[in-house]
């Protein structure tokens, strides 16, 4: 999984990650990077993590975009 997941971040820009709460946990961070792998299984035309939003506890939104 290494090697695909090294790929992406070669052609996948840095995505902007906006958080609304007051605070950024592990558990957070794991969808973040639960984000980066699912816009490529999911949307493979759009697979670049662009924009992970957290809106709420347990609400995010990921928006996926194409390569760079």
């Amino acid at each position: 999984m290494l090697n695909s997941s090294l790929g992406l971040y070669l052609v996948c820009g840095v995505p902007t990650v906006i958080n609304k709460t007051e605070v950024w946990s592990d558990h957070d961070k794991y969808i973040l990077n639960t984000a980066k792998q699912r816009c490529g299984e999911k949307f493979p035309e759009a697979p670049c993590l662009t924009t992970f939003v957290k809106k709420e506890e347990l609400v995010y939104w990921a928006i996926c975009g194409e390569k760079e």
